[in-house]
């Protein structure tokens, strides 16, 4: 799953999986700038206290709830610096990937029609025998 501004390297990807990455499934990318972009604030600020042990904590107003895209993911990158903590952007993706929905159906958040999508075709391949 990639960001909507790798859009070239999705398709380098498509090309390559027909050749050499034959074990890759599918290469998505998503309609809207970050896969932040996707997730309330609220689980963001906790996969980075609570996950990544930020010290000190970061709180709702070191993140604006305007920031979309790369002022969105840039900040994160940079509370994530100033706060010692995470390993890195791409190791945050992840998590917030990983954990993220399951935050937002605990806290009862909608999950929208695209990564549901996305969960549905991974929880299917991975279930494949």
């Amino acid at each position: 799953m990639l960001d909507l501004d790798a859009q070239k390297h999705a398709d380098d990807l498509n090309r390559a999986r027909e050749k050499s990455l034959t074990n890759l499934e599918e290469v998505i990318v998503l309609s809207r700038g970050t896969i932040e972009e996707y997730f309330p604030k609220t689980v963001i600020l906790e996969i980075l206290n609570d996950e990544f042990n930020a010290d000190p904590r970061i709180v709702a107003n070191d993140l604006p709830d305007e920031l979309v895209g790369a002022k969105l993911l840039s900040e994160i990158s940079r509370l994530m610096f100033e706060h010692k903590c995470g390993k890195g952007i791409d190791y945050f993706k992840r998590i917030l990937g990983l954990k993220g929905i399951k935050m937002m159906i605990r806290d009862g958040h909608p999950i929208d029609d695209e990564l549901k999508s996305v969960v549905e075709k991974v929880a299917k391949i991975a279930t494949r025998t």
